[in-house]
């Protein structure tokens, strides 16, 4: 099936300067500007917006992104026009999602489900959509009508293919989103968003609007609100209940601390140093355990054999811990929503300045009860 959507996310992914740790005050003049100037309460003007606001917030080089837009939109209308066939329909799935399994409200685990799939179909009437509602009202910005051609080309697929009755995505972040709500709305579809992962206030999440977006606390619909999220969209669901029931034999506690996407050598140097203190102080080791996804394999393999921290279940690693230590991950608020181990926000290897920076940006583990490194390091040395 003809797929542009990796070519799309090469070009954003080369250019792309995504910083979420911007200050609050020049982030809020932008949304009130784009507000002010832009704001019309439908699904598209939602969508527009959003995209202004990470327009202006970024500053990537859209004159570039625009020009090679226009064409991509160009070619996939015409080879929709010319080649358009129809999909083998399937047997009916009522739950297509995309995002992370773990995270997903429990209320869905029970229908079938499957996986968005990243293929490209429209009909004669999206592309008459498409271009009267969308392209026409685009303002000549390509780019921002290329990435809704696109999702509107993915969910029409996959309605096509399993005529589902909800869509289950991770995409707050998206300015695609209202308009895809709108979208779902035309097929009788049900548009539902569940967080992607810890949020604070960055207005790449704002104006968005779901038929449903499920929060894991209610400060996060405060911030979504104050980003001018549509407000009559959010449910309060429990942490715990993506928390599976942890029953294993603890022989030994560990101080773990746990990386991000920014530590540099020196900074890892800075931990090991620090972990050997509390080891003094406290009396356990300490261990380290990567990102996932992010930690390089340079900065891995400069971590001691005996301090990294090889657990396979990350929640098997919380519960071993007697401090839990990092700079913003979220393994902090799940540590607090499990009760276990002692939250400590690393405000030593970055500085105070990001916490302070995190803090006022709404970040939820600066208003959950921890302590800080620096004090605990002060308390060691006294």
């Amino acid at each position: 099936m003809f797929n542009f959507y990796k070519i799309n996310g090469y070009i954003y992914n080369k250019i792309s300067n995504k910083n979420l740790f911007i200050n609050q005050k020049y982030q809020e003049k932008i949304l009130e500007e784009v507000y002010k100037e832009s704001f019309q309460e439908n699904y598209f003007s939602r969508s527009y917006c959003q995209y202004l606001c990470q327009k202006k917030l970024y500053k990537q080089n859209y004159i570039f992104l625009n020009f090679i837009s226009f064409f991509l939109i160009k070619l996939i209308l015409l080879f929709f026009k010319i080649f358009s066939k129809k999909i083998i329909k399937e047997e009916k799935v009522k739950v297509l999602y995309f995002g992370i399994e773990k995270t997903i409200p429990k209320e869905f685990l029970n229908y079938e489900r499957k996986k968005l799939e990243n293929h490209l179909f429209l009909t004669k009437k999206d592309i008459e959509y498409f271009e009267n509602d969308i392209l026409k009202k685009s303002k000549k910005e390509y780019y921002f009508a290329l990435k809704v051609l696109l999702k509107m080309a993915i969910y029409r697929y996959n309605i096509e293919k399993y005529s589902p009755e909800i869509f289950l995505v991770t995409s707050e972040y998206s300015w695609t989103s209202s308009i895809l709500t709108e979208f779902c709305e035309k097929n009788k579809i049900l548009h539902i968003n569940y967080m992607h992962g810890n949020k604070w206030y960055v207005i790449r999440d704002s104006f968005f609007k779901f038929h449903k977006c499920y929060v894991w606390d209610e400060h996060y619909a405060e911030i979504f609100c104050e980003l001018k999220a549509f407000e009559g969209q959010f449910e309060v669901i429990d942490y715990l209940d993506f928390i599976p029931q942890i029953n294993i034999e603890i022989k030994e506690l560990y101080n773990t601390y746990y990386l991000q996407i920014d530590e540099t050598e020196n900074e890892l140097e800075q931990i090991i140093a620090i972990l050997e203190k509390l080891r003094l102080k406290t009396g356990y080791k300490g261990k380290i355990r990567c990102h996932p996804v992010y930690t390089p394999k340079k900065i891995k393999n400069k971590i001691p054999k005996e301090m990294l921290d090889e657990e396979k279940n990350i929640y098997h690693s919380i519960v071993k811990s007697n401090y839990l230590i990092s700079k913003y991950s979220t393994v902090l608020y799940e540590a607090f929503v499990m009760k276990k181990g002692t939250v400590v926000i690393d405000d030593i290897t970055k500085g105070i300045e990001k916490y302070n920076s995190l803090k006022e940006l709404g970040w939820i583990s600066g208003y959950k009860p921890h302590l800080m490194l620096s004090e605990i390091i002060k308390e060691d040395s006294i």
